[in-house]
């Protein structure tokens, strides 16, 4: 079993782009702790929120996922599109008295669904609390992390339509939304606050600012501002590791015979191999197919023959003569031979036997 960790469920960086998607610039908003510093974007805003931080994970810090909805979804606020927009607090179609029209504000929102792949387009929104009927920039009301005037806080909805599936905000529907009048009818959006058709029942989008942190700044007008998450491994994650193949010759078999060896060596007493004191063995390695291996003491006496055909590299012996006690401690000689690769090996082995408790004798 292979556990793979990753990072926790949150937003890691906040950064302008093209209608491309190419990066203008890489940071554009307060400090992300752990990952990104603040930063101006290109025309001296600063993506700011009420809360005056990123990660949160509160219920009551108001900043752009205070009811922790996003998960690994993306989020994209497009300053090259516009949209009607509804009221945080009546949740009511933006209109804008002076005009005498219903207002179309220069954004629009979209949700990057990971798990699915669908880019769905947000019901868009924003507090207007100076009651104008269109967003603005209202520093008496509104002021950032750093205390720049900003325009009033930015909201959006997940739309659903009266069985619970997902809805996209379509600008062809403009005149059914506002003739609804409201975020939470069954032709425009299915949500209201604290319930809805579908999973979400608050806002997906909160108290997002667009602050004037420059004399002369304005949103990044044609481009727009991409919020990225973390994408954690889940269940769902496959990892595929491929190996190494085996591979086998006789060529390369003569060769290991160099490798051929022993082990421990020497032997004293005991091996952390051993699973227990009455299992007392040393291990003979690289080993071929085929080998028989004679085990002689310093007068030349074979105490041992061993056998060995099997594919695996290693044999054990298992420190015992040929009636089946134990060898004394002392220096052995192993003389191996690997008839089907023509060669033979011969090695030198120490066994220092620790005390020893005979069943018969």
């Amino acid at each position: 079993q292979v556990q793979v960790s990753g990072p926790e469920l949150s937003i890691n960086a906040i950064y302008e782009a093209d209608q491309d998607g190419n990066v203008l610039d890489p940071r554009v908003s307060i400090a992300i702790p752990g990952y990104a510093g603040a930063s101006l974007g290109t025309t001296g805003y600063i993506v700011d929120n009420r809360a005056g931080g990123v990660n949160l994970f509160g219920a009551f810090d108001r900043d752009f996922d205070r009811f922790d909805l996003w998960g690994m979804d993306d989020l994209e606020i497009n300053f090259n599109e516009t949209s009607l927009t509804w009221d945080y607090s009546s949740e009511e179609v933006h209109y804008d008295s002076t005009a005498g029209e219903y207002y179309m504000a220069p954004f629009s929102m979209y949700r990057y669904n990971f798990t699915t792949g669908e880019k769905l387009r947000l019901f868009a929104g924003f507090w207007d609390y100076n009651g104008n009927g269109i967003w603005d920039v209202d520093g008496d009301n509104w002021s950032g992390y750093y205390g720049e005037p900003c325009y009033e806080p930015i909201y959006a909805w997940q739309g659903y339509d009266v069985d619970g599936n997902e809805i996209s905000y379509d600008p062809a529907n403009d005149a059914v939304y506002e003739a609804d009048n409201w975020l939470g009818a069954e032709t425009t959006a299915n949500t209201t606050w604290g319930a809805a058709t579908g999973e979400f029942v608050y806002p997906w989008v909160t108290a997002t600012y667009i602050g004037m942190y420059l004399d002369d700044a304005t949103p990044p007008w044609g481009n727009k501002i991409v919020f990225r998450t973390n994408k954690p491994n889940t269940l769902n994650d496959t990892f595929t590791f491929t190996a190494p193949t085996t591979s086998s010759s006789l060529e390369q078999a003569k060769k290991d015979v160099e490798k051929v060896n022993v082990f421990p060596n020497p032997y004293y007493g005991a091996s952390s191999l051993e699973p227990n004191r009455f299992d007392r063995f040393v291990t003979f390695n690289h080993l071929p197919q085929k080998a028989t291996i004679r085990i002689f003491n310093l007068a030349g006496v074979q105490v041992r023959k061993l056998d060995k055909d099997t594919p695996e590299q290693f044999f054990k012996w298992d420190l015992q003569n040929e009636s089946g006690l134990p060898v004394a401690s002392g220096l052995y000689v192993a003389y191996i031979d690997m008839p089907d690769l023509g060669k033979t090996k011969v090695l030198k082995l120490m066994v220092i036997q620790s005390d020893q408790v005979l069943e018969y004798y």
